[in-house]
């Protein structure tokens, strides 16, 4: 059996599996403490897993350090950083434990079982408490140095301070700008400006990533957010590269995208 889950800023997904194709899967708030979301996790994977054997654990988490296995320092699960994930997952269930940036795990999903399904090269962009993305090539997530981080990417400056995707429309900067949820704000203006932003941002990762086909993925796309059809319109103003932009899709697999991700990539490590 193969644990699979999604960390996010507000929601962790955690699932089962039993064949990497199909899993069961609950939602649970995201735990500021470490140690207590642990024995959450824990809790949920008994419940689901009915004491079977765990062969393997595959999950995404934002702001990853691979190589350590341990999250960077980041404003949405502050308590998290350094804190050594993957050893704690490897002792908690007597198994390997394959992480990856939870964005380039829905990137792959979206790639291999959903909206950029038969694209070469496909564009992951996420928006959602956090601003995040990947591309995957031919159904692998693309070689990289350091990970993905379009969030970061600069878009514009208030006098000398650069201002990133990530500070103009993730759901964490809305809530603190406006003093309420992202799903409660009904303000026209300010998601129309979300839209234009995303546009200059998906340019940018047009530009530099060419790909085929570029997914949208994320809680802020929900009726009443950011509205892909504007941010279509938008980037149709701003993009002078090439002859025309590639599809602008929505993603197809909802909040399941990093779970689906997780079970291809199950498939490409584990023999």
């Amino acid at each position: 059996m193969y644990v699979i889950f999604d960390i996010g800023g507000t929601k962790t997904r955690i699932g089962v599996s039993r064949d990497k194709k199909t899993f069961q899967s609950v939602i649970l708030p995201t735990n500021l403490s470490f140690v207590r979301a642990l024995g959450e996790m824990k809790g949920a994977v008994q419940k689901l897993s009915r004491g079977s054997k765990i062969d393997a654990v595959i999950g995404g988490v934002r702001a990853l350090d691979k190589e350590r296995g341990v999250l960077r320092a980041q404003p949405h699960y502050p308590l998290w950083a350094g804190k050594p994930l993957r050893r704690e997952l490897e002792r908690m269930f007597s198994a390997p434990v394959f992480l990856e940036n939870d964005a380039a795990l829905a990137a792959l999903g979206e790639a291999t079982v959903g909206a950029g399904r038969g694209s070469a090269i496909v564009a992951y962009l996420t928006v959602s408490t956090g601003v995040g993305g990947a591309v995957v090539t031919d159904g692998r997530i693309s070689k990289n140095a350091r990970g993905f981080e379009p969030g970061s990417q600069i878009i514009t400056h208030v006098g000398k301070k650069p201002i990133r995707l990530e500070e103009l429309i993730s759901g964490f900067t809305i809530e603190k700008r406006f003093g309420k949820p992202a799903a409660a704000l009904k303000n026209k203006r300010a998601w129309q400006e979300a839209a234009y932003y995303l546009a200059v941002g998906i340019n940018n990762m047009i530009v530099h990533w060419s790909p085929g086909v570029v997914v949208l993925g994320g809680g802020l796309f929900s009726t009443g957010g950011i509205s892909i059809p504007a941010v279509r319109k938008y980037l149709k103003e701003l993009f002078k590269a090439y002859s025309e932009i590639p599809p602008i899709s929505r993603a197809a697999l909802g909040d399941s995208s990093a779970l689906f991700g997780a079970l291809a990539f199950a498939k490409q490590v584990l023999h």
